[in-house]
């Protein structure tokens, strides 16, 4: 009598399991993806500052691309002017960030529509065929832009609340992440986005709190989305991850002229972790 070993039975367990694994795809998005709003910091109505100068350093680091499986990093320094005008309140300013976007292995192949020698345990398809092979690589990219918006602000004891406020960004993208996105073949990807330049829009809410020390600290959250056309997007024939969209959770806290914050941002193929100082210039 033919003995069966352990593997013999767990084979079709492991090759079942194997087979429920998600097929990977492939979408080469632009690095600022989800991470193109970065807290602007704008005074209390209570430190009676109808304007203000500010500049700022961040740090980002974040996965991108389909299951996480590219990174991306960056530094980013800004400026911006902030107003306090009636029960509204705006900014605006300029940015430049460099970076890396690590792109990794990415195999896109055929598969068979007719069931493999292997029986019914296994899955009814099966490769054979390697169509094109993106080798990973680091690619330095880099954008500068403007960023601006506007919210309303009512005071309460201690604190005030942004209840809605509406902040855009503009971005003109450069590096060899953008030649790689440009040259890359149709075949090589379900969707490639292959401009420079990029627009978000999105809406948000801040609470703001102080202390009797008077440290000031508070939470925003923002929901915003690209204004790019789908026109400026490959796609695959069936491929589709419109619409786009983040969504942004910030943590900030500030002491008199410095304000040090924290932002998680989650959008449509990208996440990212955000921190970052920004720090008051001028009287």
């Amino acid at each position: 009598m033919r003995k069966i070993s352990g593997l013999s039975l767990l084979l079709p367990f492991i090759i079942c399991f194997i087979g429920c694994v998600p097929e990977r795809h492939a979408y080469f998005l632009s690095p600022t993806n989800s991470n193109a709003n970065p807290y602007a910091v704008i005074p209390m109505k209570t430190d009676s500052l109808r304007s203000a100068n500010y500049i700022s350093a961040l740090y980002n680091i974040g996965s991108a691309n389909d299951l996480g499986y590219d990174n991306v990093l960056a530094f980013q320094l800004r400026f911006h002017r902030s107003h306090n005008f009636g029960i509204f309140q705006a900014f605006y300013g300029a940015n430049i960030s460099l970076g890396s976007y690590v792109i990794s292995d990415y195999f896109r192949t055929k598969y068979s529509d007719s069931p493999n020698v292997y029986g019914n345990y296994y899955p009814p398809y099966q490769y054979f065929d390697t169509v094109f092979r993106v080798t990973g690589r680091s690619s330095f990219f880099g954008n500068y832009g403007f960023t601006g918006g506007i919210n309303m602000v009512i005071p309460f004891e201690k604190g005030e609340w942004r209840p809605l406020g509406i902040e855009m960004s503009v971005q003109n993208e450069f590096g060899n992440y953008l030649n790689f996105r440009k040259t890359l073949p149709d075949s090589a990807a379900d969707i490639v986005f292959r401009k420079s330049f990029t627009a978000t829009l999105g809406f948000y809410m801040d609470i703001i709190g102080k202390n009797r020390h008077g440290t000031e600290f508070g939470y925003k959250i923002s929901y915003g989305f690209p204004l790019n056309s789908i026109n400026n997007y490959y796609r695959n024939v069936g491929a589709s991850i419109f619409p786009m969209c983040y969504l942004s959770n910030t943590f900030h806290l500030t002491k008199k002229r410095i304000t040090a914050f924290m932002q998680v941002n989650v959008g449509t193929y990208a996440q990212s972790f955000q921190t970052g100082v920004s720090c008051r210039i001028g009287k």
